[in-house]
């Protein structure tokens, strides 16, 4: 937006100027023109001045031109230097967003498949010790009842 206004506007308005001097100079030679008597003697002068005005429409009619072409030209550069940057903003967002996808799927596959095992190798250790301590239990109650009684006195 900087470069807009610095580089374009100062173009548009550099031509601006031209075309107000170019104007300026055709309303000079038109007012000589028309303070020109209607005789015929000063034939010479007249073609001098209706040159000079001749060159003076020319002028200021390629200048307009210029001004003109450099006016839609500014209007153009305008919307496209409002959108450009927030087209790369969305376009970078949208790279990030992706990249961002990408990562986190390629791990949290990687991550589910190690949390799986993992799972998988505590169960399986879970229900060994289950299984060890419900035959350590059925020992225990499959005994005589000899272990619950209490101890003899030995005297």
């Amino acid at each position: 937006i900087i470069r807009f206004r610095e580089k374009d506007l100062t173009e548009v308005s550099t031509l601006k100027d031209l075309f107000s001097l170019a104007s300026n100079e055709h309303d000079i030679s038109m007012a000589k023109y028309s303070r020109l008597p209607k005789r015929r003697e000063n034939e010479k002068v007249k073609t001098e001045v209706a040159k000079e005005v001749a060159n003076a429409r020319r002028k200021q009619h390629l200048s307009s031109l210029q001004y003109y072409c450099a006016l839609n030209a500014v209007q153009y550069r305008k919307r496209i230097a409002v959108i450009e940057p927030m087209l790369g903003f969305a376009q970078g967002q949208i790279h990030f967003f992706k990249k961002g996808a990408d990562m986190f799927s390629k791990r949290m596959d990687e991550f589910l498949f190690s949390v799986s095992n993992m799972i998988k190798s505590i169960q399986e250790d879970l229900d060994a010790d289950t299984e060890t301590m419900r035959l350590s239990q059925q020992e225990l109650l499959s005994g005589d009842e000899f272990i619950y009684t209490p101890d003899a006195d030995v005297a």
